[in-house]
């Protein structure tokens, strides 16, 4: 009987790290190995933010974001009069956008941006 309950509390934990430690949305792999196709189509992708002045990216992981690896990133393109989403600097978030992957990105880094439409601030993972 203690062993089973050991069993299931190893497992739950277990679970539990996977689910906390979880990258990204899968359509966000698929944005970065191939732009082209999504260009002009509506995607939700998953990820860590890195909002400096003007500028707002988002990274499939945590890695990528403190790498700063911008070939890992898609440039989030928001409406200039909007908010600036400084206090999402870090986190986690939830972005629905239309893909462009023609944008003219800040010093020509990454593979594409995103015309923000929706965004949406996740627990921390």
């Amino acid at each position: 009987m203690l062993k089973t309950r050991l069993m299931f509390a190893i497992a739950a934990i277990a679970l539990g790290t996977t689910i906390a430690f979880a990258v990204t949305s899968p359509d966000f792999q698929r944005v970065l190995a191939n732009p082209a196709a999504f260009h002009g189509k509506r995607v939700t992708l998953v990820g860590v933010a890195e909002v400096t002045n003007n500028e707002f990216w988002i990274y499939p992981d945590a890695f990528s974001a403190k790498k700063g690896d911008f070939t890992k990133a898609v440039f989030v393109m928001r409406d200039p009069k909007g908010p600036l989403y400084k206090e999402l600097n870090k986190h986690w978030l939830k972005i629905s956008g239309t893909v462009d992957a023609k944008a003219r990105l800040p010093l020509g880094y990454g593979p594409c941006a995103i015309s923000l439409d929706q965004v949406e601030l996740l627990r921390s993972r």
